[in-house]
């Protein structure tokens, strides 16, 4: 019965509690007072569950210890979860006391339950249950606990003036409000004190526990006050009229409702502390609070006055109606002296700011994002030409150069940060701009963002010309490049030496003209004098130095030559100056080194030119002048003497030169000379003069005429040359051009041209015979291409295009054919014209017909080609005569030879004897050389064995004459090889060999023999001595090379020949194998 009692009672509390927490919670949107009441409502449900029902389920004892723990971690809260309720309730701004009972309590809370010195087990009541507690228990509840609630209710009652009356809270004067607070305060103050002394005084202080503990049932009283203020009251959910009560009271301006004569009936807080008014307002009249004392129902909304307590403030008017009938004013008054005194310190700071703008030296504008001016300074219009009024709303990008302005843009805009980044960014850059007059400056930027209400409306740009300095930075540049490629160009280095510490430094040039890396050679004054200088001029160059500083010279000037690595040489001119101390010892010797191998190389050639040239004008005829206008001297090299026929010793002057002229040219001469004159061009003339005896000789005059530097006429130089023998023979030249052309038209030589960017195409006229087209045939780019023959088609586009791609002459033979199905053989020659962009403008080319020469070149190879094969068969004709007559012969000698030595005997007379043996020794060499000639003439074994045997047999004969190492390397059937192609195979080789035995020096020697399904291929190599070039590339140089290279050709292969002096020689020939001889 006991426990049903302790059930009903918690469940009678929980019932109450969660009333309140549905009717809350319904009407809490987003509200955080209310959430802060429903958590607090929630940790009193969970604890009453806690306290009774769960605790009689279970009846083990260890359990009901645990829960009793679980249980104190909702009701030790409800202090400081009470306080943060009120504390939002009351708008109260969270203060240091608060995070003290926060942190205080939460602590308290976490050491009750994790340790055993305060909570020490469960305890049970007749009705209601406890925990055990331990010492410390009364001095966590008194220092953390209790103080957090008792605070809660001090400032509840402090709001709703039920505490320290004497000093009310101005804040809460909303009676409805006050109510609220009042029966919140009267509840929880019930509920306190209730729970304290049944929980805690009786208990825990007088020792008296009784049998009942009803806790979890005393938290609901709180809620049971409550209930009246949630109905009635409207707790926690207060109507729009309440609310609109509440802006009134608690608006931060000040509010006065006044009758229709504008006399004060009701008044908010802020209009009190506004105008200063206190106690009960009677029969005030609104114009009473203002220095001008205005009847404020005439004024303008938004008006700015001025008030008796010195406040500036505007006044929003509005009337009271009901239906028509009017009962009065509202007034909202809103202080904005703090604003006005922005505006006046604002207005005295632009003031400022645009007598620093006005006053700056330097360009001063703003732009908005768009890059529209809003500003400019006066500065600006100077500089640019442009006044405010032509440039304020257009775009700022106009002034400046087109390739810049999409890197303006991007840089402006990169000041604008794309996320979380900081509005006030600024930067500096360099732009070129063009003035209303046309002028291009360089103008130096300083960008600052403009920022207001919190983001970036714009660009301020502080700008400088820099006009000079880039110029100043360009021709720095341009000096700077221009020295570089001085000593580039001039190959000239330079070094500083410094004598006191020994320490030598070359620039990046010098270490190059030297061939040295600056990080591979230890630079030293003795290293550079051991390991650069050349060692004939070391001494010297020592000894010049040395005396240099001897004598206190202040500059050096001296040639010399050094030696590069891998024995190069250089011719060197340096030039320094040294620096002495105050006591006249030299500390510094700095100066140049050029490079003159090419100037010294030069300058020998030049003598050499000179000298050339010199018996080039004595040939040509070609002498030189001078005439001095200012001393009127006409001075002759000697070969101009002798074409004016002239003593060197005693020339001509001005007057005879003039003279001289031939009287039907001197006109023609006196208006050309004085034209070139006036305009100081040169004068290009030719003129016939007169010479002694009457002779007529006929003359070129060159003449320059030179100016001082006034501009006056000083000197006037010149050639002549003497035409007389040129001039007779023009008409020979005509008449021979004349029959050049006939030969050409004989010749059957045509022209053509091409031109690309227009696609006319021109053909002369022989060139139309060669194709068969008439004078009336219209010519296409793409003819010459269709009459090709298609064999020879796609090497020669490949060939012609290749050389079109380089810009390179064309030359090439080739075949067309024509419509009527004849085939001629052409050579073409052609040269690629480019336009001034370096692109094909034309192409002009001449073809001959070398039909008929092709004809007598087959015929003659083939001529060629017969002489061989009867050479060769007369070869194997004397071979065989000699193998079969003369070998026989001389063998049946031998026989009887041998027979009279056998039928002498022993009394055969010994001269005789010795005869015989001579004569037999005799035969048997004769016989041998036979043999010899017999297979040089024509080896058998081609014929028998076939061309592999013959050429292992012709190598082994070589083996037995040499001792240079031979190796020999076949491969391949030589079953199908045609006699002639045996035959030219064997002689090459066998050529080769005499040529390498005779001449070549040669310790080894390589044949290699391959036959392959479509060509033969021989290659003899050897190490000797090698052949010149021109015994490779004449074929007239020898008549062997030129023989092997004739055979190879007749049978449709070729035959090249590779040498290098010194290294040795390879001879490489290839033949197709069904190649047929050509007829």
């Amino acid at each position: 019965m006991e426990n049903y009692t302790s059930i009903i009672l918690v469940l009678c509390a929980t019932i109450i509690n969660s009333t309140i927490f549905g009717y809350v919670a319904s009407n809490t949107k987003n509200n955080k007072i209310n959430t802060s009441y429903l958590i607090f409502l929630t940790f009193i449900i969970l604890y009453t569950i806690f306290d009774c029902i769960i605790i009689q389920i279970f009846e083990s004892i260890e359990i009901k210890n645990i829960i009793v723990r679980i249980q104190a971690l909702f009701w030790m809260p409800l202090s400081i979860l009470f306080l943060n309720f009120v504390y939002l309730f009351l708008k109260k701004q969270k203060d240091t006391l608060y995070y003290y009972f926060i942190i205080s309590t939460t602590a308290s809370t976490m050491f009750a339950v994790f340790s055993n010195r305060i909570i020490l087990g469960y305890k049970d009541f007749n009705v209601g249950t406890m925990a055990k507690t331990g010492p410390e228990f009364l001095i966590i509840t008194f220092l953390f606990i209790l103080p957090a609630a008792i605070y809660s209710l001090y400032l509840i009652g402090r709001a709703g003036n039920i505490l320290l009356k004497d000093k009310p809270y101005e804040i809460y004067q909303d009676p409805y409000f006050l109510k609220q607070l009042r029966i919140l305060f009267w509840g929880s103050t019930s509920c306190f004190i209730i729970a304290v002394s049944t929980n805690i005084f009786f208990d825990q202080v007088l020792g008296y526990a009784g049998e009942i503990h009803l806790a979890s049932l005393t938290l609901s009283i709180q809620s049971i006050f409550l209930l009246p203020a949630l109905l009635k009251y409207n707790f926690l959910n207060q109507p729009m009229e309440k609310i609109g009560d509440e802006l009134y009271l608690h608006s931060s301006d000040a509010v006065f409702i006044t009758n229709n004569d504008g006399i004060i009936i009701n008044l908010n807080r802020a209009a009190r502390k506004l105008f200063d008014l206190k106690g009960q307002v009677v029969n005030l009249h609104m114009k009473k609070l203002f220095d001008s004392g205005e009847n404020l129902l005439f004024i303008k909304n938004n008006m700015d006055v001025k008030t008796k307590t010195g406040y500036h403030v505007t006044i929003a008017q509005n009337p009271i109606t009901r239906g028509n009938l009017s009962l009065g004013n509202i007034f909202v008054i809103r202080d904005v002296s703090t604003h006005k005194e922005i505006e006046e310190k604002l207005l005295k700071s632009e003031k400022a700011h645009k007598h620093l703008i006005e006053s700056t030296s330097d360009v001063i504008y703003n732009v908005d994002l768009d890059g529209n001016f809003t500003f400019v300074n006066n500065v600006f219009e100077k500089m640019s030409g442009y006044i405010s009024d032509e440039v304020i709303g257009t775009n700022s990008n106009k002034m400046v150069r087109e390739d810049y302005k999409q890197n303006v843009i991007d840089t402006f805009l990169s000041l604008i940060p794309k996320k979380d980044g900081s509005l006030y960014n600024s930067l500096q850059m360099e732009v070129p701009v063009m003035t209303k007059g046309g002028d291009r400056l360089w103008m130096e930027l300083g960008v600052n963002t403009i920022v207001k209400d919190n983001r970036i409306a714009g660009f301020s740009v502080i700008s400088r010309n820099i006009t000079d300095r880039k110029d100043a930075e360009k021709k720095l540049l341009q000096t700077t490049n221009l020295l570089k490629t001085a000593q580039d160009v001039g190959q000239m280095g330079s070094f500083k030496y410094n004598i006191q510490n020994d320490i030598v430094v070359w620039s990046d040039k010098l270490y190059e003209i030297y061939g040295l890396e600056r990080d591979q050679f230890t630079l030293t004054n003795e290293n550079f004098l051991n390991k650069v200088m050349h060692p004939d001029f070391k001494e010297n160059t020592l000894e010049l130095v040395e005396t240099a500083l001897h004598n206190k010279e202040k500059s050096l000037d001296y040639f010399h030559k050094i030696l590069k690595t891998g024995g190069t040489e250089k011719w060197m001119h340096s030039i320094a100056k040294i620096d002495y101390d105050e006591r006249g010892e030299p500390i510094q010797i700095s100066g140049t080194s050029q490079d003159i191998t090419e100037l010294y190389s030069t300058r020998l050639r030049l003598e050499e030119s000179e000298r050339r040239l010199q018996k080039a004008q004595e040939m040509a005829q070609l002498g030189n002048w001078e005439y001095d206008h200012k001393s009127e001297t006409l001075n002759l090299s000697p070969i101009a003497c002798d074409i004016f026929e002239v003593n060197i010793n005693s020339p001509i002057n001005r007057n005879t030169f003039w003279e001289s002229i031939h009287p039907d040219d001197d006109d023609e001469m006196r208006r050309a000379w004085e034209g070139a004159k006036k305009l100081k061009k040169t004068l290009n003339k030719n003129v016939r003069i007169k010479i002694k005896g009457g002779n007529i000789k006929h003359i070129h005059i060159q003449a320059e005429f030179g100016a001082d530097i006034k501009g006056d006429l000083d000197k006037t130089f010149g050639t002549v040359m003497d035409m007389t023998e040129l001039y007779f023979t023009r008409n020979l030249l005509e008449e021979s051009e004349r029959r050049l052309q006939k030969a050409q038209e004989m010749a059957r030589l045509g022209n053509w041209e091409e031109n690309h960017k227009t696609g006319e195409v021109y053909w002369s006229s022989e060139l139309r015979k060669m194709f068969g087209l008439n004078k009336t045939a219209k010519i296409s780019s793409n003819l010459f291409w269709e009459y090709l023959h298609p064999d020879d088609l796609d090497w020669m586009k490949n060939h012609w295009f290749d050389a079109e791609n380089i810009m390179a002459p064309y030359n090439g033979l080739f075949r067309i054919k024509l419509k009527n199905g004849a085939i001629k053989h052409l050579s073409e020659q052609a040269e690629f014209i480019q336009d001034s962009d370096g692109k094909l403008h034309k192409t002009i080319g001449t073809v001959i017909d070398i039909t008929e020469i092709r004809q007598y070149q087959e015929e003659l190879r083939s001529l060629s080609s017969h002489i061989q094969n009867v050479q060769e068969e007369e070869r194997g004709h004397i071979a065989r005569e000699i193998h079969d007559e003369l070998g026989q012969n001389l063998t049946s000698i031998n026989m009887d030879i041998d027979y009279l030595k056998s039928k002498g005997g022993e009394n055969t007379d010994s001269d005789i004897l010795n005869r015989l043996n001579s004569l037999s020794k005799l035969v048997d060499h004769t016989i041998k050389t036979t043999r010899r000639i017999s297979q040089e003439l024509r080896p058998s074994v081609l014929d028998d064995l076939g061309l592999k045997s013959a050429i292992e047999w012709q190598v082994s004969q070589y083996k037995k004459r040499s001792e240079s190492i031979y190796k020999l390397n076949m491969i391949g059937n030589d079953e199908n090889i045609s006699t002639e192609q045996s035959t030219a195979i064997f002689r090459i080789t066998q050529e080769s060999l005499t040529n390498i035995a005779r001449h070549a020096e040669a310790t080894k020697i390589e044949v290699r023999l391959s036959i392959e399904k479509l060509f033969i291929k021989l290659e003899i190599k050897d190490d000797g001595i090698g052949i010149s070039e021109n015994n490779t590339d004449n074929n007239n140089a020898s008549f062997g090379v030129f023989g092997m290279k004739e055979r190879a050709s007749i049978l449709g292969g070729k035959l090249e020949i590779v040498s290098t002096p010194k290294e040795g020689t390879a001879i490489i020939v290839e033949l197709p194998l069904q190649a047929k001889i050509k007829a």
